[in-house]
This record gives structure tokens, C-alpha cells and sequence, in this order.
């Protein structure tokens, strides 16, 4: 899927750092106790950050303050909305080499972009030297200034599976639960659509999602069956250049196999990987992937006990494609769909059951990778799904 945009346009809307505490202590606005968050003489202001009791800022969404005119120029970096600002120019080289925490961002600094508190790592140059996994709740974003580079074999692993950066349990759309355990749970929708369950009472794929910086969507449950998780988020930019030798995984995990009388979990979706560069290399051998997890195979209730379903496959660089759960011995569920494949961007429906067992969850739809500014594209095998935006 290709869209165009006007690159030109993409940094419109950045904001100067205010020199002083203003804006830099993120507080919850919406939230019970929001000035609890703030120290004494701050109170909690729109969109959620601390400002002075008394004082007129107006605190812009990427975390800085509104350009009061008087012709300083913020040093911000990403494309609108998700804008990263400094008070200076991020500089040092930055060698990443063992995981990363985005809650604690013990490598960088929490702050606000888009709105939404991010984990940002920043420097002149980053380098990714070796296989991390990046996991928490928060979307992970790299700031090179001048490069960022992950060299050849070395990668960053925010799947599901390694419960990636702002991966998450919660599902996009109520419908992909199933109804009753009869059922199986649909997979969870983002650049597609997550496939259906199969079965009475299962669940129904809900609405792709626009592409955005976020992680994927979650698979539905079926009873006690949980679905898949989605994959996490994670945003490279650079003003130069950004050369991926290695990988970038942030696919969906696979939905859980029906437990005795439950149909299976669908499969969550997969996440989001944004490069923006003006350069973007691709190397021969690296991969991205954003690939949705396999829907699990139903249960049943044929006797003596019964038989559990086997659970959804989870995407890995070696095998990009998550498998639908299978039965289990002699067990009568449905088999789960699979996820999204190279070539198929939604997830697929998952298989009813014979006589007494129950259907199989539907497979975990695309997430997205998306390309900003960069007119090179990867070839399809080496990204999954590839969307570009030039």
C-alpha cells in the first residue's frame, strides 16, 4: 500500500523549549489526583505538563512551548505530529548494546511526543551493535542527528512475544472478544484487518486503524482463552541517514490455545516501525517485520476430559509468517487462522469445529512500516508489510 505526502510540510509545527522548569514534568490532566504530579507552585495544565501557578504558557503537544515569536528556532526532529524537541542539538554518539526499558529510559529521557509520553534515545549518532530487546509500556524513538546504524547480525526485538515497547493486552475494538466460548476470538485489525473467529457466539474483526505511531492491537479472548498481543511501536529519525544492516521485529503474538470448552484466542496485530530520514538504507540481508500472530486452535468438550487447542504462532525474522494454532491429538476444535503473510496484509478467518468442539481464533492483521522523507523503498522480502510516504 502506498500513500504520497508532502514532505516539505512535515516539520510545520515545532515548538521552542522553554528555558525554564515549564513543560518539562509531564503530569496526567485527565486523571483523578493530576496535581498530586506537580511540585509545590506548578499546577497540572493542558495537554499534561506542570506550568507555574499563575502563568499564561500554553504547553505545545510534543512537550516544548509555543514560539513566542521572538525568532529562537527549536531544535525539534521527527515528523508532525510525533515531534521530538531539545533545547539543543542532541550530540554525542550513542552505542546501543543491551536492552532497553522504555519505562525507565535509563538511555534517554521520557518526554511528550504527539501527546504521548515516549521513551527517546538521542544523540549525534546511534549505533546498534548487538540483538536488544526493547520492552514496557512506552513507544520506543531514536534521534541521530547524524546516523543511526544497525549493523549486520545485531537487531532491536520489540515483539509481542518479548512483551516489545508499548506492546499491549487490550484490544482496539470490543467486537473481537468472543461472545460466548463456543466461539473464537478474531485477530486484532491495524494496516488490515485481523481475520474472524469461526464458531457461535465468535468474535468479529474490528476496523483497520489509520497508520500512526502506536502499537498494533490486541487479539480477542474467547472465555478463558487470552488473545495474542499486539507488536510494539518504535520511531528512527535521523536528519541524514539511517542504514539497517541487521533486524526490527514488531510483530503480534500468537492467540492461546482453546482451553477445554473454549474456542481459541485470536492473534494480535503487529505494531509500528517508522524510519525518517532523508537517506534510508536497507541492507541485502536485513528484515523488518510487523506481522500478526496466529489465531489458536479451538477446544473441546468431547469426553472423557476433554482437549485443549494448540496455540497461535508467533512471527519471527527466520519464519515471518505466524501460524494458526493446530488440534491437538484427537481433539474436534477448529484450527486458528493464520497471520498476515508478504503478501497478505490481513489476518485470516479461523476454522469451525466438528460436532462437539469449539472454533479455531482468527490471525493478527499487518502492522505498519512506514517511510518518511526517504525516496528508496525496500523490496518486499525484505520488509513486511512496506508502506511509503515520500
Amino acid at each position: 500500500m502506498w500513500r504520497t505526502s508532502l514532505a516539505w510540510i512535515a516539520l510545520a509545527a515545532c515548538y521552542r523549549p522553554h528555558a525554564d522548569r515549564e513543560c518539562a514534568i509531564a503530569c496526567d490532566f485527565a486523571g483523578a489526583g493530576a496535581q498530586a504530579a506537580c511540585p509545590a507552585g506548578m499546577a497540572c495544565a493542558s495537554p499534561g505538563f506542570c506550568i507555574d501557578e499563575g502563568s499564561a504558557t500554553a504547553c505545545a503537544p510534543d512537550g516544548g512551548v509555543a514560539d513566542d515569536g521572538d525568532g529562537a528556532l527549536p531544535f525539534c526532529y521527527g515528523t508532525a505530529p510525533d515531534v521530538a524537541c531539545f533545547a539543543a542539538p542532541p550530540s554525542g554518539a550513542v552505542t546501543l548494546a543491551g536492552n532497553i526499558g522504555t519505562d525507565t529510559c535509563d538511555d534517554g529521557a521520557r518526554q511528550q511526543v504527539g501527546g504521548v509520553t515516549t521513551c527517546v534515545i538521542a544523540g549525534s549518532a546511534i549505533h546498534v551493535t548487538s540483538n536488544i530487546i526493547a520492552i514496557g509500556s512506552l513507544r520506543l524513538m531514536l534521534v541521530g542527528t547524524q546516523s543511526i546504524m544497525i549493523d549486520a547480525g545485531a537487531g532491536i526485538d520489540l515483539s509481542a512475544m518479548q512483551g516489545g515497547a508499548a506492546s499491549t493486552a487490550t484490544v482496539c475494538a470490543a467486537s473481537v472478544d468472543a461472545a460466548a466460548t463456543n466461539g473464537g476470538g478474531a485477530g486484532g485489525s491495524f494496516l488490515g484487518l485481523g481475520g474472524d473467529g469461526a464458531g457461535v457466539g465468535a468474535g468479529n474483526r474490528g476496523p483497520a486503524i489509520a497508520p500512526t505511531f502506536r502499537a498494533g492491537c490486541a487479539g480477542g479472548r474467547s472465555g478463558t482463552t487470552p488473545g495474542g498481543r499486539g507488536g510494539g511501536a518504535i520511531y528512527l529519525v535521523s536528519e541524514t541517514q539511517i542504514i539497517v544492516g541487521g533486524a526490527i521485529n514488531a510483530s503480534g503474538s500468537g492467540g492461546g490455545g482453546g482451553a477445554v470448552g473454549n474456542g481459541g484466542g485470536g492473534g494480535g496485530s503487529g505494531g509500528f516501525i517508522g524510519l525518517d530520514a532523508p537517506i534510508i538504507t536497507i541492507g541485502g540481508n536485513a528484515r523488518l517485520l510487523a506481522a500478526g500472530g496466529g489465531g489458536g486452535g479451538g477446544g473441546d468438550n468431547a469426553p472423557p476430559a476433554g482437549h485443549v487447542g494448540g496455540a497461535g504462532g508467533d512471527p519471527t525474522i527466520a519464519q515471518p509468517v505466524g501460524a494458526g494454532g493446530t488440534i491437538i491429538g484427537t481433539g474436534t476444535g477448529g484450527a486458528g487462522g493464520s497471520g498476515s503473510t508478504p503478501t497478505t496484509i490481513d489476518g485470516q478467518a479461523g476454522f469451525a469445529a466438528d460436532t462437539a468442539g469449539q472454533g479455531g481464533g482468527g490471525g493478527g492483521a499487518a502492522g505498519v512500516i512506514e517511510f518518511f522523507k526517504a525516496l528508496t523503498p525496500c523490496v518486499p522480502s525484505a520488509c513486511v508489510p512496506a508502506r511509503i510516504v515520500f
